[in-house]
C-alpha cells in the first residue's frame, strides 16, 4: 500500500512539474510580441526601376537606394558634398558588377530610416556609379538587417520588425515557405542560403537592388550553360557598383527550388558577378523575383520567409 500511495504521490508531482512548465512556457510565449517597428513606402522615383526609400542623414531629408546586395551602407560622392560633409582619402575598394572601385570614409551625425535611427555612424562614400545615381545613398544590409524586415515591393513597402519577450520567433501567417541562412558571417552581414537549379545546390543572396535575378557565369557553367552549349543569347549590359560596364547574357533554367517552392522555366541573366573576398555568391534573387514574391528576413530565426503572390 506504502508503494502505491507513493508511486501515486510522485505521478501526481511529475504532473505539478509539467504543468508548472508548460504555464510558465504559455506564460513567456503570451508575453511574446512582434512588433511594428516601422512601414515605409518604396518608391520607383522618375522612372527609374530600382526600389528607393526615404530617411534622414544628419536630419535632413535623403533618398536611399533600398540594397539588401550590398554588405555596406554607403554615401554618394554628391550627397556628401551637399551636406558638408569631412570626407577622407581613398582608403578603401568596393567591388561592384562595373569592377573595383575606390572608397572613402566620412563620420555622420546621424542617420535615420523610419524609426530606425544611428549616431555618429562612420559610412564609406563610394567613389564611383555606372550611372548617374538618383539616390543620396545606399542603405545596405549592415543597416537594414539589424532587425526583421519584409520586403513587399508588389505592395510598395517594407516593414522592419522586432521580437520582443520572445523564446521562439514567430513565422508570419502568409509564408508558404522558408529557407535557412548560413551561419552569421561576421565579415558580411548579407544573409545567404541554398536553392537548387536543375539538381545542383547554390549559394544565393535577395538583392532588392539587382533589376533582375542572376546567375554567375561559374555557376552557369556547373549546369553545362556556357556560350558553346547553345542556350545563351545576348543580353544587355549590367552596370552598378564601378564605373564599367559588365556583359550579359539570358538563359532559361529547367527547374529552380527554393525551399518547397519550385518554379518552371525560369529566365534568368547570367554574367560574371563580383567576388567578394568574404563569400563567393552564386545567384542573385532581384527585382523581377521580388515583384512576385513577399519575403521576410527573420535574423533572430535567421531563416528567410517566402510566399507567392496572390498573398494576403
Amino acid at each position: 500500500m506504502k508503494k502505491k500511495i507513493k508511486n501515486s504521490l510522485l505521478a501526481i508531482c511529475v504532473l505539478s512539474l509539467e504543468s508548472l512548465a508548460a504555464t510558465q512556457v504559455f506564460a513567456q510565449e503570451a508575453a511574446c510580441e512582434y512588433q511594428v517597428l516601422s512601414s515605409l513606402p518604396v518608391s520607383f522615383r522618375d522612372g527609374n526601376s530600382l526600389p528607393v526609400i526615404e530617411g534622414e542623414i544628419n536630419q535632413k531629408p535623403a533618398t536611399l537606394l533600398l540594397d539588401t546586395g550590398s554588405s555596406l551602407t554607403y554615401i554618394m560622392p554628391e550627397a556628401a558634398e551637399k551636406l558638408n560633409l569631412r570626407v577622407g582619402k581613398p582608403s578603401g575598394t568596393a567591388k561592384g558588377i562595373g569592377g573595383a572601385v575606390s572608397s572613402s570614409v566620412t563620420k555622420l551625425n546621424s542617420l535615420a530610416i523610419g524609426n530606425i535611427r544611428v549616431d555618429k555612424p562612420y559610412l564609406y562614400v563610394l567613389n564611383g556609379m555606372g550611372f548617374k545615381p538618383y539616390f543620396d545613398a545606399i542603405a545596405g544590409a549592415d543597416y537594414l538587417l539589424q532587425s526583421d524586415l519584409e520586403v513587399n515591393l508588389q505592395r510598395k513597402e517594407i516593414k522592419f520588425y522586432r521580437a520582443q519577450n520572445c523564446t521562439t520567433y514567430p513565422a508570419p501567417e502568409w509564408a508558404m515557405t522558408a529557407v535557412p541562412f548560413f551561419p552569421v558571417d561576421k565579415d558580411d552581414d548579407r544573409p545567404s542560403f541554398i536553392i537548387t537549379i536543375n539538381g545542383e545546390k547554390f549559394v544565393a543572396i535577395v538583392d532588392t537592388a539587382a533589376e533582375r535575378s542572376t546567375l554567375s557565369t561559374v555557376a552557369a557553367k556547373r549546369i553545362g550553360i556556357d556560350p558553346s552549349s547553345g542556350r545563351l543569347t545576348q543580353g544587355d549590359s549590367a552596370v552598378g557598383a564601378g564605373t564599367g560596364k559588365e556583359k550579359s547574357w539570358r538563359t532559361t533554367l529547367d527547374e529552380v527550388k527554393i525551399g518547397e517552392l519550385i518554379f518552371k522555366n525560369q529566365e534568368i541573366t547570367v554574367n560574371q558577378l563580383p567576388v567578394s573576398d568574404n563569400q563567393i555568391i552564386e545567384i542573385l534573387l532581384g527585382k523581377d523575383f521580388l515583384m512576385h514574391h513577399r519575403v521576410l528576413f527573420s535574423m533572430g530565426s535567421r531563416q528567410l520567409y517566402i510566399a507567392t503572390y496572390p498573398a494576403k
